[in-house]
């Protein structure tokens, strides 16, 4: 059963975050387990976190008014992970159907997805698409501390 998180979850989500992180992230972004906490009860108070009662899966999101009209109220995810023990059953569904309904009492008239090309990149794209999903746009990362001297070419 998928419910909202609890602050009692705080430790079993940052090891779900943490094996995300190792998993997809760790070539790109640090990992801070203070900040990753302080994000976790951020997003447990003021946004969306949904867990399973087994605290195999966790996905979240922001709800925020778009930059551009604040009629539309954007729910964006920001993290989205199940251990690689539970991807065979429907957690993965189970959790972003939960999302969505999260999204829509929260009165969003958008979602937004994010995947990572290097976690089942194309898996993910083809659930997005059969959703209802469009592409909307990718995002590239570079380390600036290496090439400070480097001018714009």
């Amino acid at each position: 059963m998928i419910r909202p998180a609890r602050y009692e979850d705080l430790l079993k989500i940052e090891k779900l975050v943490f094996e995300f992180h190792e998993e997809s992230l760790k070539e790109y972004l640090s990992f801070d387990s203070k900040t990753i906490r302080q994000t976790i009860l951020d997003y447990i108070d003021k946004y969306i976190m949904l867990v399973d009662d087994e605290l195999t899966g966790v996905i979240a999101g922001i709800v925020a008014p778009s930059v551009f009209d604040s009629k539309d109220i954007i729910a964006q995810e920001s993290i989205w992970y199940i251990s690689k023990t539970q991807r065979k059953g429907r957690l993965w569904i189970e959790l972003l159907t939960a999302f969505e309904d999260k999204a829509r009492e929260l009165k969003a008239t958008k979602i937004i997805m994010i995947h990572m090309d290097n976690l089942n990149g194309n898996l993910m794209e083809k659930l997005y698409t059969h959703r209802g999903y469009k592409r909307l746009e990718w995002n590239f990362i570079r380390d600036i501390k290496e090439v400070a001297n480097e001018s714009l070419a």
